[in-house]
């Protein structure tokens, strides 16, 4: 039977600065690596053919760590991608709500009337339909 396990990137620096990430980036925290060591170290008798990542820095980073000394390919999968927030990223998710509350609200309460067009980001539709 297949078994897949799924986890998060480490927490990055921006987690801790409560700032909305998307495709853009920031480095994985002490805290972050410790933990994505600990899973490896956990999941190290589990039967993993391969790990499948994100591109994204924090993701590739957190994905190496877990897998730690074993003998396992990493592989880099666009679709894993989150989606893009346009002028979002990188900014605090207060000062987001701040000058969006509408679209900031709308994409965390009602994601069905989210529109980025505001921020150019990606629509939903457009993060499904990217991934089909």
């Amino acid at each position: 039977m297949l078994k897949i396990y799924l986890t998060r990137h480490g927490e990055t620096e921006w987690n801790k600065e409560n700032r909305l990430q998307g495709w853009k980036d920031s480095d994985l925290t002490l805290n972050g690596k410790e933990n994505a060591r600990l899973l490896g170290k956990r999941l190290n008798d589990a039967p993993i053919d391969s790990i499948y990542t994100s591109p994204s820095k924090r993701a590739v980073h957190t994905a190496k760590l877990i897998r730690g000394t074993r003998n396992l390919s990493i592989q880099e999968e666009t679709n894993l991608r989150e989606i893009y927030f346009g002028k979002w990223e990188g900014c605090t998710k207060e000062s987001i709500e701040a000058e969006f509350k509408e679209e900031y609200d709308h994409f965390w309460n009602v994601p069905h009337l989210y529109n980025p067009l505001n921020h150019q980001g990606e629509t939903l539709q457009d993060l499904q339909e990217s991934r089909d």
